[in-house]
């Protein structure tokens, strides 16, 4: 009964073939306690010659029906392992695809932001080109709150202050050129 309990809590149904061993057995205890059992603990060799001879067909009975039960429960034991080797199979394929999956979304995202980061780059390495050749009008463009657009706006930063002072220089130099004149044509008066 503990057997049969355990069967049908995994598998949901009691096995093939209970109820055959459930009688087999409870024939094989009547026929051992009520008539083998008596006549033996009476040394009544008369009574136990023939309950005697009907006890190995009752105890065959339950050992066919135990064989029996034996047989299906290992059938529905091999058919509930393949069952699970298919399960294991999908399952390692489902975490190998998902890994794929996973390993293909990360290097698409890792692609995408080098992408970003060197095209920012390229426009910062652009207007220090421009800035080492004299050219102060390029700016760098960099909107990200990242390092490089940092970088980016202290560049044009630089370049502004760089402006005003050549501004500022142009001035003096205009500034100063005006005072050479005057004293030059001051000097040619006198």
């Amino acid at each position: 009964d503990d057997f049969i309990a355990t069967y049908s809590s995994t598998f949901g149904t009691e096995p093939e073939g209970s109820g055959e061993l459930r009688v087999a057995w409870e024939d094989y205890r009547l026929n051992l306690d009520k008539d083998v059992l008596p006549a033996a603990m009476g040394d009544d060799r008369e009574q136990f010659a023939p309950v005697r001879t009907g006890a190995p067909a009752k105890g065959a009975a339950l050992v066919d029906a135990v064989t029996a039960m034996t047989e299906q429960v290992e059938a529905k034991l091999e058919a509930q392992a393949k069952d699970n080797e298919t399960t294991t199979s999908q399952v390692k394929l489902l975490v190998v695809g998902l890994a794929v999956a996973a390993l293909a979304v990360a290097g698409g995202l890792g692609w995408f932001i080098a992408s970003r980061i060197r095209g920012s780059l390229h426009k910062v390495q652009r207007s220090l080109e421009a800035l080492a050749e004299g050219d102060l009008t390029v700016p760098a463009d960099v909107v990200s709150r990242d390092e490089v657009g940092d970088m980016a706006r202290a560049l044009a930063k630089a370049q502004e202050s760089l402006r005003a002072t050549m501004s500022a220089v142009a001035g003096s130099s205009q500034a100063v050129a005006s005072a050479a004149e005057e004293l030059s044509a001051a000097n040619a008066q006198v």
